[in-house]
């Protein structure tokens, strides 16, 4: 059984976000002792993690994302592939347009993820 998998059983869910772990769940289990075996294993937890994550493009993951975890997640791989030279200028455009759309969708507008700068930086 992962790390994951044991947590999950006790209530709680971990999210990878960029390269940080987003805990759900009851704040006295996030035990010192806890802290400790996440960030040991932080690694591994993040890849168990990232092949949890559902397969498609970045379109279609920034269209159908959940959470704002989702939506960080997403900006941070358009911001990369743009760096890399992956996508154009419109194509990032575009892309962080629909991020912009479904963190509406989603009641949160643009407070927590990092879109609006990615817009205006690009």
């Amino acid at each position: 059984m992962t790390l994951v998998e044991e947590l999950q059983e006790q209530g709680i869910t971990l999210e990878a976000v960029g390269d940080r772990l987003k805990f759900r769940g009851p704040a006295h289990l996030l035990t010192p002792a806890l802290r400790q075996r996440l960030a040991t294993h932080k690694v591994e937890v993040l890849a168990h993690l990232r092949r949890q994550q559902p397969a498609g493009t970045l379109e279609e993951r920034a269209r159908y994302a959940r959470s704002e975890g989702e939506l960080d997640t997403i900006v941070m791989e358009i911001q990369a592939h743009f760096a890399q030279g992956q996508l154009t200028q419109v194509e990032a455009e575009c892309l962080a347009q629909i991020v912009v759309d479904t963190a509406r969708q989603l009641g949160r507008g643009l407070v927590n993820i990092p879109a609006a700068a990615f817009l205006e930086a690009i």
